[in-house]
This record gives C-alpha cells, structure tokens and sequence, in this order.
C-alpha cells in the first residue's frame, strides 16, 4: 500500500502515442511481480486478484514479451479492448461472481 502511485518515466511509451495510457488516473499499478495500490481501495480483494493475474501473465510471457504485447494491444485497440486486459477482466468477474476455483497460473499458461 502506497500514498501515492509511482509513475515511471516512459519516454518512449509517449512517443508511442500511448502518454493517455501512462498518465492514467489508476488507484493501483502493477510493475513485474510487484503492485502498488492506494489505501482507499486496499481492502477490495477484487483489485488484489486482478493484480494477480496480472502478475501471472507477467510471469507467463517474461517482462520484454508482456510489455511489447500489452503495448501493442492497447495501442491497436484501446486499453478496454486489449485482449490481455479482457483475460484479467473475465478472470476478475469470475472471481467476483464465486465461480468454481481456478489455478490462475495454468489458466493464463494454457489460454495464452
């Protein structure tokens, strides 16, 4: 849990178009294995498990590969529309709606 969410300078994410994306207003953030989420929303396990498949996925395609897909992916379609972030957000809603349990790390291995 942090005060403020840290912002890295990603010069060349600007120079990709993609600065909205950067200077996002997020109440939370995910860099490699570790995020980074605010006090008002720490409680909301919704946020942690969405982090974590996040962290999986990560995990899965190795640092270079997840951030030049997830880049390009909203770059193509939007952030909204990128389908790693649809993979985290079906995750999530499954998650929220108590679906039957999920190994998150095989799932993401075996859907990506």
């Amino acid at each position: 849990m942090v005060g403020q969410i840290p912002k890295l300078d990603f010069t060349g994410l600007r120079e990709m178009d993609l600065g909205d994306f950067v200077d996002m207003d997020a109440a939370s953030v995910m860099y490699k294995n570790t995020y980074y989420i605010l006090p008002h929303i720490a409680t909301n396990l919704r946020i942690h498990f969405h982090k974590f498949v996040h962290v999986a996925l990560w995990a899965e395609l190795g640092s270079s590969a997840f951030m030049q897909r997830y880049m390009r992916e909203i770059q193509q379609v939007g952030y909204h529309n990128a389908p790693l972030e649809l993979m985290v957000y079906e995750l999530d809603a499954h998650f929220a709606y108590a679906g039957e349990g999920i190994n998150i790390p095989n799932h993401v291995a075996n859907t990506l």
